[in-house]
């Protein structure tokens, strides 16, 4: 506690003023923490004083908040890039994260950084730089990041939460449960019953939001947490079977986890796929993708629909504009992160109808109600 008080009044976090009586006073309370390593074992205690904004109104007291957060993609292609190049990735913690800024171009997720580049001493003059403003620790070379495992080899680097998923299972007393091969049965349809009654509402919503999480490193179960995310507003006891039964799932795969490849690479390779009319309730389909720089992949995303596709050809082309619109902020992002694409980027497709439309430029007339996904699609080809 005394460091982090110390720590805001270094950095000069508040100013005291007389109180106004037409104002509300927002309280303060203390947090407190305790940071594991890997292994389960105690790393550190920290200790942190935050305002309670929960006493606040929206749109009278305030109208936005944000907080420094990187999305899961950018940390997995940045790795990749500094996996590559062999470049040496470094791991802060900020150890007062109360209103500061950072402007250094860096990897932050809220008091979390990683920083990587070619040259060590450069590295190593930021770290310095940035300790002598901010109260940092050097974590040395990355090991464990946000709940990710990161382990290092001569050919990879792997990506894993093998911790997160035990302590989820312990979470629900199911460690020593019986895993399976498959994170959702196939005939899985989750049919309106009345004798299928309402479970635990707020159990149900933070398990899932829990295992949107594990989708950093588990690109395997992203179908099913996507199903099961879409009855977060009414949750019954067959959608909490197929929680638990995706949870088995961990339990037989919790060591797994991502490889980024050392092999140098420069090109961006998609698969794109759809189940057309997959989803008995509504006949919507899901698009899925994967994108991969060289071997390693590095974004991927299994989503539901918005409209019903009126055949497999349309379902397909819409999987393919969302995977190309991903490639686009990826490909613009390589481009900030100065890192060029020898060729452009290949979207693979298993649906031969849409790929004679991508590269038709010819709209035919049975796919107008389409043409919004075929002009975007068309325009980058």
């Amino acid at each position: 506690m005394k460091a982090e008080y110390d720590a805001l009044i270094r950095n000069q976090t508040w100013d005291l003023v007389p109180s106004d009586p037409s104002r509300i006073v927002v309280d303060c309370k203390w947090l407190f923490r305790v940071k594991h390593k890997p292994d389960g074992s105690i790393d550190r205690y920290k200790a942190h004083l935050v305002a309670k904004g929960f006493t606040q109104r929206p749109g009278l007291d305030y109208h936005s908040t944000f907080n420094p957060a990187v999305k899961p993609a950018i940390v997995r292609l940045v790795l990749a890039i500094a996996t590559q190049r062999s470049w040496p990735i470094h791991q802060l913690d900020v150890n007062n994260a109360f209103l500061q800024e950072v402007t250094v171009y860096i990897l932050i997720y809220v008091d979390d950084i990683i920083i990587t580049g070619n040259i060590g001493r450069s590295i190593r003059s930021i770290i310095d730089t940035l300790s002598q403003r901010f109260s940092l620790k050097d974590l040395g070379l990355v090991h464990y990041f946000l709940g990710v495992e990161v382990i290092s080899t001569p050919a990879a680097i792997y990506l894993s939460q093998h911790k997160y998923v035990i302590d989820l299972l312990d979470e629900l007393h199911m460690v020593e449960c019986k895993g399976v091969p498959t994170p959702m049965t196939s005939t899985c349809s989750f049919a309106d019953s009345e004798a299928d009654s309402v479970v635990d509402i707020s159990l149900y919503r933070r398990i899932i939001g829990k295992l949107h999480y594990l989708s950093f490193t588990m690109p395997d179960i992203g179908f099913a947490v996507s199903k099961l995310s879409q009855f977060m507003h009414y949750p019954k006891v067959s959608h909490w079977k197929a929680i638990k039964r995706l949870l088995r799932y961990l339990k037989h795969t919790s060591t797994m986890g991502v490889k980024l490849c050392r092999q140098p690479t420069d090109r961006l390779l998609t698969y794109s796929d759809s189940d057309w009319a997959g989803n008995p309730q509504d006949r919507t389909s899901t698009t899925g993708y994967v994108v991969y720089l060289g071997n390693s992949p590095i974004s991927w995303s299994s989503k539901k629909q918005r409209s019903v596709s009126r055949s497999s050809t349309e379902a397909e082309y819409r999987a393919v504009a969302a995977v190309v619109s991903e490639v686009n902020w990826l490909t613009n992002l390589l481009h900030e992160l100065h890192f060029p694409l020898s060729a452009p980027p290949t979207v693979l497709c298993d649906n031969v109808s849409t790929t004679y439309i991508c590269a038709n430029p010819v709209f035919h007339s049975r796919m107008k109600h389409v043409d919004i996904d075929f002009h975007f699609v068309r325009g980058q080809v």
